[in-house]
C-alpha cells in the first residue's frame, strides 16, 4: 500500500537555501520598494552595530590579556611563581573564548550580509554587494588571507599558544623543583 502524505508535504518541496524564502511575495514588489528599502536600512544598521560590538569585544579581550600579563609580572616579582600557572590557565580560557567569539561574530555578520545582498537585488543599486565583489578583486598583501577575521584570529591564537607553552614549561619547572630534581627555583 503506498504511503499517504499530507497535503502540506506534497505542496512544499524542501529547500536548503533559506534566502529563497526571504521575500514573502514576488507580486507587487515594485510597489513595496520603499518598505524593502526601510528594511534594508535596518539590516545595514544592525550589521554596523554587530561590527561595533565585535570591536568592543576585541578591546575587552585585549584589556583582559594586558591585565593577565601585569598579574604575571607582579607574581613573579614577588616570588609567587607558584600561582602563575593558574593565571596562565585563565589566559588559555580567555584566549579560547576570544577566538570563539570572533568566529561567532564572523558567522553572524556573514549571515546578515547575505540577507542584505539579497535585499539589494530588489533595489535599483547594489552598492554593498558591488563593493564586496570589488574588494575581492583587489590584490591581497598576503597569500591565503581571507579577510578581517583571519587577521583578527592571529592574536588570540598566538596568545593561546604562548599561555599554553608557558603553562607547560613553568609547571614542569615547578614540579622538578618540588621533586628535588632541580635544587633551586630558577626564578629566585
Amino acid at each position: 500500500m503506498p504511503s499517504k502524505k499530507s497535503d502540506k508535504q506534497k505542496e512544499s518541496p524542501k529547500t536548503t537555501d533559506p534566502l529563497e524564502k526571504l521575500f514573502n511575495s514576488q507580486e507587487d514588489i515594485h510597489d513595496k520598494t520603499s518598505l524593502i528599502f526601510d528594511q534594508y536600512k535596518l539590516y545595514v544598521d544592525l550589521a554596523d552595530k554587530i561590527s561595533a560590538r565585535r570591536a568592543t569585544t576585541n578591546s575587552f579581550y585585549l584589556t583582559a590579556n594586558s591585565f593577565l600579563f601585569v598579574a604575571i609580572g607582579i607574581l613573579f616579582s614577588n616570588g609567587l611563581e607558584v600561582v602563575v600557572p593558574m593565571i596562565l590557565l585563565i589566559g588559555v580560557f580567555v584566549s579560547i573564548s576570544w577566538w570563539l567569539l570572533i568566529i561567532y561574530y564572523k558567522n553572524l555578520n556573514s549571515s546578515k550580509y547575505k540577507v542584505i545582498n539579497e535585499i539589494e537585488k530588489k533595489l535599483p543599486v547594489m552598492g554593498l554587494l558591488t563593493e564586496y565583489k570589488l574588494s575581492k578583486t583587489q590584490e591581497k598583501p598576503i597569500r591565503g588571507l581571507r579577510g578581517l577575521t583571519s587577521i583578527e584570529q592571529w592574536l588570540p591564537i598566538s596568545l593561546l599558544t604562548m599561555y599554553s607553552l608557558g603553562l607547560i614549561v613553568l609547571s614542569l619547572i615547578l614540579i622538578l623543583v618540588a621533586a628535588g630534581v632541580i635544587a633551586q627555583s630558577p626564578f629566585a
